[in-house]
Parts: C-alpha cells; structure tokens; sequence
C-alpha cells in the first residue's frame, strides 16, 4: 500500500506562477462593489464547473463503485454542513473525484492571513485509501511535511512525529476531519517541531531558537505566495482571493510594519525578538518583491500605513 507522497514525483511547473502566467482580472471583478458582495457571498462549499487548473485534472477517470459514489455523496454532504469559516471547498460537477480546498493561515502562526490550496483525487479505492493530495505552493515549501514540487507529504497511517493520533483512519476519518486536522497539526505555531526526529531529546532552547528562524524563513515564503495568488488566483477562488486579501491588508501590512522594526516575534502578534536578516527580508518582499504592488493590482486601500513617501519605489516581479 502507497502510504506517502514521493518528492519530485510531478514537475515543479505545475505550482509555478511564471511570469507570463500572470492575468488582468476584469474591471468588473475589481469593482469595490462587486469584490465585496462576491465575497460576502462566497459559499463555503459549492459545486462548480471549470476544473482545467486543477492539479488533478489530467488524472483519468476511473470507473468508480457504488458505494465509492455513496461515499464521497457522504462526505460532500459533511463538508458543506459544518465546515468552519476558516476553509473552503468546491467540488465539481463531472469530476466526484476531484475537490479543491482553501485554508486560511491561522492566527498566532507563520502562516497567519495566508491562503493556502489544496487539491484532492478520491481514488478508486476511497476511503479504504485516504485522497491523494496537492497543494498550491508556488514552489515554495512552506513546511517539513509540505515541499516545493507540490508534495503533501503526510504519513497519514502512523503518527510520525504529528502529535495525538494518525491524520486518516481507515473508513473513520472525514474529508472534513482531515482538512482541519492539516490546518491545527501542520499549519501551527511551531511547524518545523513536526520534523521527524526533531524533537526527539525533548525541547532545548536551541530547538526553539532554529524553530525562530524556521518560522522566519516560512513567513517571508508566506508573503511571496500572497504575491502569486493575488497574481494568479486559482479558478472558481477569485472572488474569494480579491475579498479576503482586501479584508486582510491592513493586518498583514501592520504585521510587516512591526517584523521589520523588530517589534513583533513570527506569527506571534506580541512583542518578541526576531533576527536583523529577517527584518531586512521583510522589508525586501514588501518593497521590492511586490507585495504593495499586489495589494495595489486588487485595488486594496489603506497602503500609506506601510508605504511612506520616502519608501523605496516597489518593483514588479512580474
């Protein structure tokens, strides 16, 4: 049996966002109006039809059982009754077998206001076999378990070093289960404590310093993929990118405000020590990495805070 993803199994183009990939998003799109009714009105779980930018979407499909269909009608049915309002899906209407979520990064993390895609295949042999999984990294790891080339790479039968109990039990665990599973176990406060063996000699304080700068290294990879996804954001999601990137911006600019004065410790939101190269990479991907020319493509208000006149002048990547 198949138990983990394999890195370097699909080309590293695939979560790219190449240069000439980027999109002009329609006017209408734009629309302060539009913007926020579309998110406000934004499902958190729907049925939709384009399914060409999936991840999945090359995979054939297979010829699937009865109580395969009974299944995933099951877990469709789970997931668009309790999701919490921090994750989104959609499934598609002549592909069961696919399904694509969002996660948001939750507070007090690295990953805090990001949004972070999965894609999900439900095998022939689901839920005897857990779905295979994708993320959206736009070649940046964002994690011990999540790699650039788009691997999820979870050992979901055994704990690994994953605290309390396996990610999927066989015939047990929900879609809905794992989904939140991947957004409190791997999307946390300490992501780099999930490394196999890392923690084997129990905590030290040079554990929680490397686990300081790893935190460091994953949020200024965060702030590059917001980047990308304003640029680029996945199909039947834009909508809900626009919105919830024009929500946040005032958050996420006053997070960098305080990195890069030293006032704020990764993903903590509370007075902390952080190192001099990470204040400087902060201020590298907001002004020269395009973050404020991101915010200001989605038309997002309210950059002054972080953009003084004497700033230096963004420069677009793209």
């Amino acid at each position: 049996m198949e138990r983990f993803s394999r890195v370097g199994v699909y080309p590293l183009e695939d979560v790219l966002r190449a240069k000439t990939q980027s999109q002009t998003l329609p006017t209408a799109m734009l629309s302060d109006d539009s913007v926020f009714e579309r998110h406000r009105n934004f499902k958190q779980f729907d049925t939709v039809v384009d399914f060409s930018d999936h991840l999945f979407s090359t995979k054939p499909k297979e010829q699937a059982s009865e109580y395969w269909d009974a299944h995933v009608h099951k877990e469709f049915k789970i997931l668009e009754e309790n999701l919490p309002e921090t994750i989104f899906v959609r499934a598609y209407e002549s592909r069961k077998d696919l399904l694509r979520a969002v996660i948001i990064g939750p507070k007090g993390t690295p990953y805090h206001d990001g949004l972070f895609f999965f894609d999900m295949y439900f095998p022939p042999k689901f839920p005897l076999y857990p779905p295979v999984m994708r993320y959206h990294s736009s070649g940046f790891g964002m994690n011990p378990h999540l790699f650039a080339s788009d691997e999820v790479c979870l050992n979901l039968y055994r704990v690994w070093s994953l605290p309390d109990e396996p990610l999927w039990k066989v015939c047990e665990t929900t879609v809905l289960q794992l989904l939140i599973s991947i957004q409190d176990r791997v999307l946390n406060a300490d992501p780099l404590f999930i490394q196999p063996g890392m923690l084997e000699n129990g905590p030290s304080v040079a554990a929680e310093y490397f686990s300081l700068l790893y935190n460091e290294d994953i949020l200024i990879k965060s702030l590059k993929s917001m980047v990308y996804i304003m640029n680029k954001p996945p199909k039947n999601f834009e909508a809900f990118v626009l919105g919830h990137f024009r929500n946040r911006v005032v958050d996420i600019l006053m997070a960098c405000k305080g990195y890069i004065a030293g006032l704020l410790q990764v993903g903590a939101n509370k007075e902390g020590c952080c190192s001099h190269e990470f204040q400087s990479n902060v201020s590298e991907c907001v002004y020269r990495f395009s973050l404020l020319n991101a915010f200001i493509s989605i038309r997002a208000s309210k950059l002054s805070i972080l953009y003084p006149p004497n700033a230096p002048s963004p420069v677009s990547i793209f």
